[in-house]
């Protein structure tokens, strides 16, 4: 399961593409990881990625932190910080939006909000209860929004992004008959996140497993659920 942030691409901010990679060149994925008290080797990656290939390491190179970059993209895209109050403008028009977040998400969402602000955005935080959130982002309702996403719910409208391609290999992924042919439709997604960049992926969710220091058998990360391997696991007997 990961989090990521979704876009409306019926909101003219998000309309070209070297604004879109701009906003994720502009959060240092890695740091924020460090704020939301992550493990310091967790992977960044810029894709959709079924359990076999991330166990297996199979992730592409991810889009890295760099604001500069980022505010190059954003000028080629149109916004340019005109005024000394340092935010971003388009014919006028200022680079605001709101992210829609639940209350669990605020911290990292104060984190990002901060990043933006370095390269001349301004984001509204708005917290929601889980489900007014889930509907809100159904229905379209948002300018961005953070959430989670896992792969038995990869069959959604994310953002609303409009693609046909995207959604007939999206369909072929969830699905594939077998782990090697969602691997290879699931592959097939990649150039599309690359070239439109639909969404940011901001981590993996992290889940913490509290156990007695005598059950053995626990491996991280493909064995690290007690309750999934129970048949793989045994309890040590006591020392004298």
């Amino acid at each position: 399961m990961k989090r990521y942030a979704g876009k409306n691409f019926k909101k003219s901010w998000f309309h070209r593409l070297t604004a879109k990679v701009g906003l994720t060149l502009a959060i240092n994925r890695c740091e924020l990881h460090g704020v939301l008290n992550f493990p310091d080797n967790l992977p960044i990656f810029d894709v959709l990625i079924t359990k076999y290939q991330f166990l297996r390491g199979e992730l592409p190179e991810p889009l890295p932190y760099d604001p500069e970059q980022a505010k190059r993209l954003l000028d080629e895209a149109g916004w340019f910080e005109v005024k000394k109050d340092g935010v971003r403008e388009n014919n006028g028009r200022e680079f605001r939006f709101s992210l829609l977040v639940g209350a669990e998400q605020m911290l990292g969402a104060v984190y990002i909000q901060d990043q933006f602000r370095k390269v001349g955005i301004r984001m509204e935080i708005v917290t929601l209860d889980r489900s007014v959130l889930k509907t809100r982002r159904r229905l379209g309702e948002f300018d961005a929004c953070l959430f989670y996403i896992h792969f038995h719910d990869i069959y959604e409208d994310f953002g609303v992004y409009d693609n046909p391609e995207f959604d007939r290999l999206l369909e072929n992924a969830y699905w594939a008959p077998t782990p090697d042919e969602k691997d290879i439709a699931v592959r097939k997604l990649w150039p599309i996140y690359r070239t439109d960049v639909p969404f940011t992926f901001l981590s993996p969710r992290v889940r913490l497993n509290i156990v007695h220091r005598r059950i053995r058998g626990l491996k991280s990360p493909n064995r690290a659920d007690p309750a999934g391997f129970m048949e793989h696991l045994w309890i040590e007997e006591e020392k004298d």
